[in-house]
């Protein structure tokens, strides 16, 4: 990802750029998994404690980093590379690439971490004034939502298309934890869905009796 970023200068064909686009986004992605899993929630401290090292150019040795970057630092960055990457797509794909619209999703969520609603909103008003484009499943549409190609149902803003043939044609990140229904969830999340009757949900998951 950083190869093909420092590569390709920003007065490229948009061919180019969108491709620099999506390497952005991808790089802004794997941040995020990175900085929830060994930093802690924005909200805690404002971003001040320890996150993740950021390696934003090629390395073609194995160094030890000097430091971690805080968690506002990584959420500067990740905000930074998804700004430039919803500048830089131009090309409309499918929900199986990176595209501006998934940049904006992203955007509003992090935005949404940090506890800036107005930001996180702004982003998410982006999506839903694309009527056209986005709209929530229905009826059945909802029932079947989680056994079909989501790369091209409306729903979907992004997703993981798998190419090695274990995908079973099931196209978004986990996959096999929610088809195999093998997803662990918590009581109160539960209890949410007993609420009233009919919460259609429930079908995704089954009670195990230990």
């Amino acid at each position: 990802v950083n190869n093909v970023v420092t590569a390709i200068p920003d007065d490229a064909s948009p061919a180019l750029l969108q491709l620099k686009g999506e390497n952005l986004f991808l790089r802004a992605f794997a941040y995020q998994s990175l900085v929830k899993v060994f930093g802690r929630p924005y909200v805690q401290g404002n971003g001040s404690h320890p996150g993740v090292v950021i390696i934003d150019k090629p390395t073609p040795t194995l160094e030890r980093p000097a430091k971690r970057q805080t968690v506002k630092e990584v959420y500067d960055f990740m905000i930074a590379d998804l700004l430039k990457a919803e500048s830089l797509m131009t090309i409309d794909n499918s929900n199986a690439f990176a595209t501006k619209y998934a940049a904006q999703a992203m955007l509003s969520s992090l935005y949404l971490n940090m506890g800036n609603n107005a930001k996180a909103i702004e982003y998410a008003d982006k999506l839903i004034a694309m009527t056209g484009k986005f709209a929530l499943s229905q009826g059945d549409a909802y029932k079947t939502y989680f056994s079909t190609n989501h790369s091209t149902d409306k729903e979907t803003i992004f997703c993981i298309k798998n190419l090695d043939g274990t995908g079973s044609g099931f196209f978004y990140y986990n996959q096999s934890y929610t088809v195999e229904k093998f997803a662990a969830l918590s009581k109160p999340l539960w209890d949410l869905l007993n609420e009233g009757n009919g919460d259609l949900r429930k079908s995704f998951y089954k009670v195990l009796n230990t």
